[in-house]
């Protein structure tokens, strides 16, 4: 996939039209995942060794997309209709880290769309 500013960059499969859809909007991101207990035990997330178990377990089954911070409650009332929605700092300044099940990524793309 490459970014709107030309940049190739690899996303998960199934969050190809999630990412789509939020740079059609003019939405930044900074990093998503299909599945965080998957990637947290990858390493994938700067998790603390002696936090990556429970953080794998919190986070099995959760897609999640990082977006400015400024731009998180917006995204957050589009997201209001899925259940289990939650959001957190990101480690990096200005971000917020946004997660819903990932079996609900089918019904987020239809609220992005509309």
């Amino acid at each position: 996939m490459t970014t709107p500013d030309g940049e190739p960059v690899e996303i998960d499969e199934l969050m190809v039209p999630v990412i789509a859809r939020l740079w059609q909007l003019g939405y930044a991101t900074l990093l998503s995942c299909q599945d965080g207990g998957e990637a947290t035990l990858a390493g994938s997330t700067g998790a603390e060794p002696d936090q990556v178990d429970r953080l794998a377990r919190l986070n099995a089954g959760r897609a999640w997309v990082t977006v400015r911070e400024d731009a998180a409650p917006v995204l957050l009332a589009v997201l209001d209709g899925v259940e289990a929605v939650r959001s957190n700092r990101a480690k990096a300044e200005g971000w917020v880290s946004i997660s819903w099940p990932t079996e609900a990524i089918e019904q987020v793309i239809e609220l992005l769309r509309h």
